[in-house]
């Protein structure tokens, strides 16, 4: 099936329109549930991750910190005298015989 978009132009800006959108709008729809059934974490992507602040001189998870907001982060990392790890949480990590894959 072939798309067929036709652009026009209001307000001086370039509009495109897809004819037939209905079609296409209900098999994005079918996409987007089967990407969540196979990657739960979907929604967590963007502007909703929670990251893992880690001070690097220390151990046994002393110091370790979760955050989901850039502000909270950066005052974090700021405040401290160590250096830092940032990494995003995996909610769902691949599991193989019961251990964690990166």
């Amino acid at each position: 099936m072939d798309i067929k978009v036709k652009i026009s132009q209001q307000n001086k800006k370039e509009k495109a329109t897809i004819q037939n959108d209905s079609l296409y709008k209900e098999k994005v729809k079918a996409l987007l549930q089967r990407t969540k059934e196979q990657f739960p974490q979907t929604e967590m992507n963007g502007f909703r991750n929670i990251w893992i602040i880690k001070p690097s001189g220390l151990s046994r998870g002393r110091g370790i910190k979760c955050a989901d907001d850039l502000d909270d982060i950066l005052n974090r990392v700021k405040s401290g005298a160590n250096q830092f790890i940032i990494q995003k949480y995996i909610e769902n990590p691949l599991i193989i015989n019961k251990r964690k894959v990166f």
